[in-house]
């Protein structure tokens, strides 16, 4: 993972990690180790993490410790594709790894269940999305770390919460398939086939007919409600969502949701003809 880096003599280097919007500049490695903004929420992503290696799950970093209001995590090693996105970001054995890797971690937290009065990050998902399971509900491509043309690890763990699985598949295939509009694809992605990428991420997850309906309908849902997200959050004066604001995300959204929905009825041919 790229990123300036900063230290003084008789200390480790320390690395700001290029990527994200919420903690823009403020992730930074040092040595083995990734420090990032802590919060009310981290006490529960931290609970999900130890979980997670309790059960044996490698595609997660380890929780080291909470000095204040910083978190410090193992760093996992391999690199995180970020815009402009690169050709090897498109590959299929790429994005078949990233369903994989997403199937056994939702069978990693099967049997999790946070603290009673666990507080996450974001609210809960919408009541038709609401489950038990703690999924990460935020798998763009930055926040999966690749080694050898394959995805080997989940960052960034902010947005974990309780949710129903399909709202966790919906959201990583909107950034993996990529769910957008061609006008707002990077040139690495503009010519993929983005119905038949569709297939082949819901048919790895080896979802019922039901279930792969349902994720086109999440996926629908969640635009709108990432338009108000960034909306608000552009509104309350975050940096990053500002400049994405300003870089024109409302139409990029608007875009986006009016492709899915003319190519609802293939999206989910497609996806049923892989089951």
């Amino acid at each position: 993972m790229g990123g300036q880096t900063r230290g003084v003599e008789g200390e480790a280097e320390e690395q700001v990690l290029a990527g994200g919007l919420g903690n823009e500049g403020r992730v930074v490695r040092v040595g083995d180790t990734v420090r990032r903004p802590a919060g009310s929420w981290t006490p529960g992503v931290h609970a999900l993490l130890h979980h997670l290696e309790a059960v044996g799950f490698d595609g997660a970093p380890r929780v080291i410790a909470r000095d204040g209001d910083v978190e410090i995590l193992s760093f996992v090693p391999g690199v995180v594709a970020i815009p402009p996105y690169p050709d090897w970001s498109t590959s299929e054995d790429l994005l078949l790894s990233v369903a994989d890797l997403q199937r056994r971690y939702h069978d990693a937290v099967a049997e999790f269940r946070p603290q009673p009065g666990a507080i996450w990050l974001d609210g809960p998902a919408p009541i038709e999305y609401s489950g038990s399971l703690v999924c990460h509900n935020d798998l763009c491509l930055e926040n999966v770390v690749v080694r050898d043309g394959h995805a080997v690890g989940f960052i960034d763990f902010d947005f974990a919460r309780p949710v129903d699985r399909v709202w966790d598949i919906a959201i990583a295939l909107r950034h993996w398939g990529p769910m957008w509009d061609a006008a707002d694809l990077d040139v690495s992605r503009v010519d993929l086939d983005r119905v038949a990428r569709c297939a082949t991420f819901l048919g790895a997850h080896r979802l019922t007919d039901a279930e792969r309906e349902r994720t086109i309908d999440a996926l629908i849902t969640f635009g709108d409600r990432a338009l108000a997200s960034v909306r608000a959050q552009a509104e309350a004066g975050h940096t990053g969502h500002r400049r994405q604001w300003d870089a024109g995300y409302e139409g990029k959204n608007r875009r986006a949701q009016a492709w899915v929905i003319a190519n609802r009825a293939a999206l989910s041919s497609s996806a049923r003809s892989l089951g």
